[in-house]
C-alpha cells in the first residue's frame, strides 16, 4: 500500500511538471506571439482544456456521488463512457498511425503486415464498437489518403510558440519515432479493451487523466469549442456531428442520433447533462482506481508490466498532443534530466524573440533616463572673414551708405563702372569679375557685399544629445540650425582692454576683476539669448545656461587676438550660436512637443 501511494504521488509531480513545462512554452509563448491568428487558436484551445480540466477536478471536490435505478444501470453508463473513449481512441489513433507510416515512408505492402500485426496482436476478439473487419478496411483506407488529407502530425517546427533552439537539443526523427511507438502503444491500449467493467485493462492510466475526460465529456456531450475572433476565446457551441456510442448490455454501437443517445444512456438521478455524469463517474469510478497486476489474461498482464509510470504518463500526454496538435516536450527527449535544459530553451527562447521585438520597436527610441545634455565644441572661425570685417568695420555707417549711393550713381554711366569695380575688389577680393552689360549680376553683388557686413565671423558650436548614440555621432548625421548674438564693436573694445588690463593687477585683484568683467559679459549674452528664444518651440538650454560657454568662446578670441575691436564704433560684430541636434534628442523634443500640445488640447476641451 505505501509503495503504491509512494507511486501515485511520483505520478502525480510528473503530470504537474509536464504542466508547468507546457505553459512555460505556451503560455509565455503565446503572449508574445499572438498575432498569428492559427497559432493562437491553438494555444488558446489547449488552455481552455487545461482550464476545462480543472472544472472536471473541482466537481470531483465537491464531491458527487453516483446515485442510479440499479446497479446494472450504473455499470452500462460506465461502459457506455469507456466505449466513447474507446470508440474516438480507435479512430484518432488509427488515422495517427496511416500518417506516421506515410512520414516514415512504408510501402503499402510493409504497412499492411503492420496493420495485420497490430490487428491480431493487439485487438480483442470481443471488439464491438466497431468490427475488426471494419477497423482493417479504415486502416488502409486513412493510409491511401493524399498527403494533405492525412493528420496533420503534432509538430513545433513552425510553430512560433516554440523557440528554434529546441531543434538543437531534440533529435526530431528519433522523436518522431518515438511518437510512433506511443501511437501504436495507444491503439494496444484502445482496441484490447473487451467491454469489461471490471477490468478496463490499458485503457485506465487514459481514465485517469482529467484532461482527457474533460475531453471525452464534450464529445459525449455534443458540446464543440468555436473560436470567437472578436473575444479571441473559444466558446461552447452544439456539435449534432460528435460521437455518442451507447451500451446494452455488453453490446455496444454507436447511435443514429443523439436524441436515440440520451434515450438510451442511463441517467443518474438529479440528471443535469451528460457531461455532468461523465464527471461523476471519473471522480467516483477512475481516479482512485488502483491498477490490478495479479487477475486478468496472461498477454495483457505482461503489457501492465512491462510499463512503467512515466511511461503511462508518455502515453497520456501522446494522446492529447495528437488531439491539439501540440507536441509533447517530454516525449522528445531521452532523458528526463534533459528537462532542465528544455525549462531554460523556453525561457531563453522566449526572452530572445521578446528582446529582438522589442530592439526592432525601440531602436529609434530612447526611454530618457539620461538627461539632454548641451556640451561646447571647439570653436569656429574665419580668418579672412574677421580681415574683411574688420577692414569693413572701418568705414563707418554713414561711409557705407556713401560708398553704396556712388556705385550705384556711377551705375549709369559706363566709363565709371570700371573705376568704382576696383575700388570695391580692394575692399573685398571675392567680387566677380564684372562686364559693362551684366547689370543683374552686379546689383545682385551689391546685395551681397551688404549682408556680408552684418554676418558674423565667429561660431561657436554646441552639441544637444541625448545618450551615447548622440554622442559617438559629433557633428556627422545631425541637424544643424544657427542664430546670431550681436555685440557692439565699441563694447567688445571696452571688454578687450579691460580683460588685457586686468592682467597687469596683482593676484587677488585680478580674480575679483575678471569675475566681474565676466559677469558682465555674460549679462550681455543672457540678453542676447533672450532675444532669440522665441524663435523656438522647444528651449535646449532652458536647464542649462550656455551664456557662461559663449563667453569663455569670446574671450579665448580676444586672448588670441584674431580681431580688433574699436571704441566709438557702432559696427555690430556677430557671433553665431550653432547648435547640432541628434536623432535622440530631436525625438525627445517632438515627444515634448506632442505631449504639450495634448495637453493644451485637453484643457481646451475641459475649458468649453
Amino acid at each position: 500500500m505505501k509503495s503504491e501511494r509512494m507511486s501515485m504521488g511520483v505520478v502525480k509531480k510528473v503530470e504537474c511538471i509536464c504542466l508547468v513545462l507546457l505553459l512555460l512554452c505556451l503560455i509565455a509563448r503565446g503572449r508574445a506571439a499572438a498575432s498569428a491568428e492559427v497559432e493562437l487558436q491553438e494555444l488558446k484551445y489547449f488552455i481552455s482544456l487545461l482550464d476545462q480540466a480543472e472544472v472536471v477536478q473541482l466537481y470531483c471536490e465537491r464531491g458527487h456521488p453516483l446515485r442510479y435505478l440499479n446497479v446494472e444501470a450504473e455499470r452500462t453508463a460506465i461502459r457506455s463512457v469507456v466505449t466513447n473513449l474507446q470508440y474516438l481512441g480507435l479512430e484518432l489513433s488509427v488515422r495517427a498511425i496511416a500518417a506516421y507510416a506515410r512520414h516514415f515512408e512504408l510501402s503499402e505492402e510493409e504497412y499492411k503486415r503492420l496493420m495485420s500485426y497490430m490487428l491480431v496482436g493487439s485487438c480483442t476478439q470481443n471488439l464491438t464498437v466497431i468490427p475488426l473487419r471494419d477497423l482493417g478496411i479504415k486502416m488502409l483506407q486513412e493510409f491511401r489518403r493524399k498527403p494533405e488529407e492525412l493528420l496533420s502530425l503534432p509538430s513545433f517546427a513552425k510553430n512560433r510558440f516554440f523557440p528554434r533552439n529546441f531543434e538543437k537539443l531534440i533529435d526530431l526523427n528519433k522523436a518522431r519515432e518515438q511518437e510512433f511507438m506511443r501511437t501504436l502503444e495507444l491503439f494496444r491500449s484502445f482496441c484490447s479493451w473487451s467491454a469489461d467493467v471490471d477490468d478496463f485493462r490499458l485503457l485506465l492510466p487514459l481514465l485517469q487523466n482529467r484532461f482527457i475526460i474533460s475531453w471525452l465529456a464534450e464529445q459525449m456531450g455534443r458540446m464543440k469549442k468555436r473560436w470567437n475572433k472578436e473575444k479571441q476565446l473559444f466558446e461552447w457551441i452544439h456539435h449534432p456531428k460528435s460521437a455518442q456510442v451507447v451500451c446494452t448490455g455488453s453490446i455496444c454501437r454507436k447511435a443514429k442520433n443523439y436524441e436515440e443517445f440520451l434515450q438510451r444512456f442511463p441517467r443518474n438521478l438529479g440528471f443535469t447533462g451528460v457531461m455532468e455524469d461523465v464527471y461523476a463517474i471519473y471522480c467516483n469510478k477512475f481516479r482512485d482506481l488502483r491498477e490490478n497486476y495479479s487477475q486478468g489474461e496472461e498477454a495483457i498482464l505482461s503489457w501492465k508490466k512491462a510499463r512503467s509510470s512515466s511511461d503511462e504518463i508518455l502515453l497520456q500526454t501522446q494522446f492529447l498532443s495528437l488531439i491539439t496538435g501540440i507536441p509533447d516536450l517530454f516525449g522528445q527527449i531521452e532523458k528526463y534530466s534533459e528537462s532542465r535544459e528544455l525549462f531554460r530553451m523556453a525561457i531563453d527562447g522566449d526572452f530572445n524573440l521578446w528582446s529582438k521585438r522589442a530592439f526592432e520597436s525601440l531602436k529609434l527610441q530612447m526611454h530618457y533616463e539620461e538627461p539632454i545634455r548641451i556640451t561646447q565644441g571647439e570653436g569656429e572661425e574665419s580668418q579672412s572673414c574677421l580681415r574683411l570685417w574688420m577692414q569693413k568695420r572701418n568705414h563707418e555707417a554713414s561711409d557705407v551708405e556713401k560708398k553704396k549711393a556712388e556705385i550705384l550713381e556711377a551705375m549709369k554711366s559706363s566709363s565709371d563702372l570700371e573705376n568704382v569695380l576696383e575700388e570695391e575688389i580692394e575692399l573685398d577680393p571675392s567680387v566677380p569679375s564684372v562686364e559693362s552689360n551684366k547689370r543683374e549680376e552686379f546689383l545682385q553683388f551689391i546685395e551681397t557685399s551688404t549682408k556680408k557686413r552684418e554676418q558674423g565671423c565667429w561660431t561657436v558650436p554646441f552639441q544637444v544629445n541625448l545618450g551615447e548614440f548622440d554622442r559617438v555621432q559629433r557633428k556627422h548625421g545631425k541637424l544643424s540650425i544657427s542664430f546670431p548674438l550681436v555685440f557692439s564693436d565699441n563694447f567688445l573694445a571696452y571688454f578687450t582692454s579691460a580683460w588685457r588690463s586686468s592682467a597687469l593687477m596683482k593676484g587677488g585683484e585680478i580674480t575679483q576683476k575678471r569675475e566681474r568683467l565676466l559677469q558682465e559679459l555674460e549679462s550681455n549674452i543672457e540678453r542676447e539669448l533672450q532675444k532669440q528664444q522665441a524663435k523656438f518651440i522647444h528651449i535646449p538650454w532652458r536647464d542649462s545656461t550656455i551664456a557662461p560657454q559663449v563667453a569663455r568662446a569670446l574671450i579665448s578670441l580676444i586672448e588670441r587676438g584674431s580681431v580688433v575691436f574699436v571704441r566709438n564704433s557702432s559696427y555690430p560684430f556677430l557671433v553665431h550660436v550653432k547648435l547640432y541636434y541628434g536623432l535622440f534628442a530631436l525625438q525627445y523634443f517632438h515627444k515634448q512637443f506632442k505631449l504639450r500640445h495634448t495637453n493644451q488640447a485637453e484643457n481646451k476641451a475641459t475649458l468649453q
